[in-house]
């Protein structure tokens, strides 16, 4: 090869590799920390004639309209006046469904104190307890803002919250649980949970074997209609925990059809809780609906609860 050739290849060597060195030293500055990025050459001045013309002014942006108010929807209420959440379902899907089964039961109450062990489903809905408990267990008002107990320990005062109703009109008063209790001990009524209060309430063991007469029961209204008064046998510091098994009966309603059996019939049924009797067919459905008359402080979000019954296991 000639010196020409081997000359020629040397330049293009040697151009190519400072080249290549070039590049790579402009991008290591890129990208590399501490490398300094090449100057950017200042742009040219402008001549006399072009700073003589004047720029235009940017094209003024129009203020945005502002947003038109959105009118609030209806807040919709359950059957008892309290506000469902926005996200809620619709009214008439607020409701209880659940299966019962009737084998061996014997349904014929709906309420514990005319048969503890024959109820039927959703019982106790037809009235409230003098006592309730909290969350956490601890014993909390009910239907009694108060109670107190004398000082050997064995009499007890319920103060009733007043303006509590039924759904027939009337209020209730002591005279409801003074007339539930003696329906309790009762030997003609066959309470099936009598051993619950025997030795506890005072006469309430000599009643239900009808030795005394139920005027002697340790019950009894207090110094007005809001103050009921219970008796005990000895001290009994945990009463107002027993308390929590007060639901009451109607003293009007015994009184008009002799057993609380009265509210296993829509028609009959008389109710100061939550929920009044909208159907009893104990083979086929059970079904409550919210009492319109409910004057008391849990107004649940829930319409209706209704029990299918099945039978087997």
């Amino acid at each position: 090869m000639s010196a020409r050739s081997n000359a020629n290849r040397f330049s293009r060597r040697r151009f190519l590799t400072v080249t290549a060195g070039a590049l790579g030293a402009t991008a290591a500055s890129a990208i590399l920390p501490g490398c300094a990025p090449q100057a950017t050459p200042a742009p040219p001045t402008p001549t006399a004639a072009e700073a003589a013309t004047p720029t235009p002014a940017p094209a003024a942006t129009p203020t945005p309209a502002a947003p038109t108010a959105t009118p609030t929807a209806a807040v919709e209420m359950s059957d008892f006046g309290v506000p469902y959440p926005p996200d809620a379902a619709p009214k008439e899907l607020q409701y209880h469904l659940g299966a019962a089964t009737q084998a061996g039961t014997g349904w014929k109450a709906m309420d514990f104190y005319e048969a503890v062990y024959a109820r039927g489903p959703f019982a106790d809905h037809f009235a409230e307890p003098l006592v309730r408990l909290t969350k956490d267990f601890e014993l909390a008002p009910g239907t009694a803002e108060h109670w107190e107990v004398s000082e050997d320990g064995t009499t007890w005062t319920f103060y009733l919250e007043k303006g509590l109703m039924w759904s027939d009109g009337n209020e209730v008063t002591a005279d409801d649980y003074v007339a539930t209790f003696r329906y309790a001990a009762d030997p003609k009524h066959a309470f099936d949970f009598t051993w619950y209060w025997m030795g506890v309430i005072k006469n309430f063991t000599e009643c239900c074997q009808g030795s005394v007469p139920l005027e002697q029961l340790g019950v009894r209204v207090g110094a007005d209609k809001y103050q009921f008064v219970v008796e005990t046998e000895e001290p009994t510091p945990y009463l107002p925990a027993m308390m929590l098994y007060s639901w009451p009966l109607s003293a009007k309603g015994l009184e008009k059809y002799g057993s609380g059996i009265y509210n296993t019939n829509p028609a009959t049924c008389i109710s100061s809780g939550p929920f009044i009797l909208e159907e009893w067919t104990p083979d086929r459905r059970v079904s409550l609906k919210a009492n319109p008359k409910y004057t008391g402080k849990l107004r649940p979000l829930i319409n209706r609860k209704v029990a299918k019954v099945v039978s087997g296991g």
